[in-house]
């Protein structure tokens, strides 16, 4: 006879998990449960809420940083890197609930400096440079990372914040010229529903009947191997699924 699958949680304690998006908010002692790649959507999803009660225009932005900053060292404290999703600290404190929310209040302070710098009179050059030095200062994290869980990690969240507004304001040359590669941000939600399913298939293939090193940090071959499948096969998927689905629906509802 069939039976309720059994899951460490419980099975009646993980299904409201799974119901409520409350999987990975820290309920759950035993951290991510069998839906490993709604991680991001329980956090993300409950940080828009706390976001709608305590975060408001009035709101400080060097408060905004104050909890960022705090949120990003507890992470540090505990686990060292930034390669974090389902670990509780102190038993009911997720990791990733805590990256989400500094992810999210340094996303607030990147855009109030964007409309501060939206208005400003920059030169071409002046920005030019600023964006090529913030691409070789992103080339460098991940060049001297020694492994994939590096302390490195915590540089990101700052640099790309800045790289965020400078390049948004699309006053240099390289950000002019990557203004011609929005089709990369069209595929950007299949891309992030896909990267999981394509890591796993190059794990399989690549490692388990292969015998490549997939984990090695400087594989340049199996990075753009992943890059190409990934990118490939989400172009694909918005093609025919993501973009065709909301008029599909759209027609048989009406």
């Amino acid at each position: 006879m069939g039976a309720f699958p059994s899951y460490a949680d419980g099975t009646v304690w993980t299904f409201f998990q799974q119901l409520t998006l409350t999987q990975n908010v820290g309920l759950s002692p035993t951290e991510i449960s069998w839906n490993t790649p709604s991680w991001s959507i329980s956090a993300e999803f409950w940080i828009n809420i706390m976001f709608l009660c305590f975060v408001f225009t009035a709101t400080r932005s060097y408060m905004l940083l104050a909890v960022a900053v705090g949120a990003l060292y507890i992470i540090y404290s505990q686990s060292g890197d930034l390669d974090v999703s389902g670990e509780n600290y102190f038993r009911y404190f997720s990791s990733s609930f805590q990256g989400g929310a500094a992810s999210f209040l340094l996303g607030v302070i990147s855009y109030r400096f964007y409309c501060k710098c939206s208005s400003s009179k920059v030169s071409v050059v002046v920005a030019s440079v600023a964006e090529v030095a913030e691409l070789l200062a992103i080339v460098a994290v991940f060049y001297f990372r020694n492994s994939l869980r590096s302390e490195l990690d915590f540089i990101a969240p700052f640099l790309f914040c800045i790289v965020l507004v400078t390049f948004s304001v699309e006053r240099g040359i390289v950000s002019k010229l990557f203004y011609r590669l929005t089709w990369f941000g069209s595929i950007l939600y299949s891309i992030y529903l896909n990267h999981f399913t394509v890591i796993w298939l190059l794990l399989y293939v690549g490692q388990d009947m292969l015998g490549l090193n997939i984990e090695s940090a400087r594989n340049l071959f199996i990075l753009a191997l992943y890059l190409i499948v990934v990118i490939g096969h989400s172009n694909y998927t918005y093609s025919f699924v993501e973009k065709p689905s909301p008029l599909l629906l759209r027609k048989y509802l009406q």
